[in-house]
C-alpha cells in the first residue's frame, strides 16, 4: 500500500505534469488533445462537434460558477464543455462554429487565488495566463467574453449575448439569492465528494471563501519580484486588450 507520502508526490507529479500540457501544448489543439486523452483517458468535458456550449477561462475565473449556473438555468442536462482552462478549446470550437464563452477575470486577482488553491508559483500562473489569453486574441471574434464581475453578480446578461452573437435560445440564469445559493451548494457537494485531502476544504472549494482570503496576503509579495511584474504587465496588457475590444457587447 503506499504511503500519506507517496500519494502526496504522485500527485505533485501529475499536478506538474497537467500545468505543462495546460501551458505549453494547451495553444496547439493537434497536440494538446491527444496528449489529454492519453494522460487523463476521458473526454467529457472536450469540445465536440455537438457540443451545446463552450465555457472556458483561466482558473478561478468564476469557472465552475459559470457551468453550473448555466446548466441550472437551462434545467440540467445540458452539453456543455468545460474547464480544461487551454486555448485549444476555443480554437477547436472557434473551427467548428459552436457557441462559446470566455471567462476573463482581472489578472492580479486570478493569479493570487489560483496560487493559493493549488501547489503553482505565482510566476507560473502568470505564464499559464498570458499564454492562455494570448492565445486566443486572434479568435476574438468567435466567442462572448464574461467579465468575472458580471459573470458573479448578473450572468443572464452574458447567457443574452450569447444568445444575440451565436443565436441560440438559451435560458438566462436569473441572479437571485435563492438560485445563486443552491449553485454554491452544488458546488460545495461537488468538492467534498472529490476533495483528496490535500489542501483545506475552503481554500479548493471554486467560490469565496474567508480562509483564502488570508492565504492570498501570504503570496502577494510573490507578485512584487522583477521576473513577475514583468509577467504581470503582460497579462494586464492582453486582459486591457480583451476586455476593451468589444467581444463582450457582441
Amino acid at each position: 500500500m503506499a504511503s500519506a507520502a507517496d500519494i502526496v508526490e504522485r500527485s505533485r507529479v501529475l499536478f506538474r505534469a497537467e500545468k505543462w500540457l495546460q501551458i505549453h501544448a494547451g495553444k496547439h489543439p493537434a497536440i494538446f488533445f491527444p496528449l489529454y486523452v492519453a494522460t487523463r483517458g476521458e473526454t467529457l468535458q472536450i469540445v465536440r462537434p455537438h457540443t451545446e456550449i463552450l465555457i472556458e477561462g483561466f482558473p478561478r475565473s468564476a469557472n465552475s460558477f459559470a457551468v453550473v449556473a448555466f446548466n441550472h438555468a437551462q434545467g440540467g442536462g445540458a452539453d456543455i464543455s468545460n474547464n480544461l482552462h487551454v486555448p485549444a478549446q476555443i480554437m477547436r470550437a472557434a473551427k467548428w462554429s459552436i457557441p462559446t464563452l470566455v471567462l476573463l477575470r482581472n489578472p492580479r486577482a486570478a493569479v493570487l487565488s489560483y496560487a493559493v488553491r493549488d501547489p503553482i508559483s505565482v510566476e507560473r500562473a502568470l505564464k499559464h495566463y498570458v499564454s492562455f489569453y494570448e492565445s486566443i486574441e486572434v479568435h476574438k471574434d468567435s466567442f462572448v467574453l464574461g467579465l468575472f464581475d458580471e459573470v458573479t453578480s448578473d450572468y443572464g446578461s452574458v447567457i443574452e449575448r450569447v444568445n444575440e452573437k451565436f443565436g441560440t435560445n438559451f435560458a438566462p440564469f436569473r441572479h437571485t439569492e435563492e438560485n445563486v445559493a443552491e449553485v454554491f451548494r452544488f458546488i460545495d457537494e461537488v468538492y467534498e465528494r472529490d476533495f483528496d485531502g490535500g489542501t483545506s476544504f475552503e481554500d479548493a472549494v471554486s467560490r469565496p471563501s474567508e480562509s483564502r482570503g488570508k492565504a492570498k496576503e501570504r503570496v502577494r509579495s510573490e507578485l512584487e519580484t522583477p521576473r513577475a511584474k514583468k509577467l504581470l504587465d503582460r497579462a494586464e496588457a492582453v486582459y486591457e486588450r480583451l476586455a476593451g475590444s468589444g467581444s463582450r457587447k457582441e
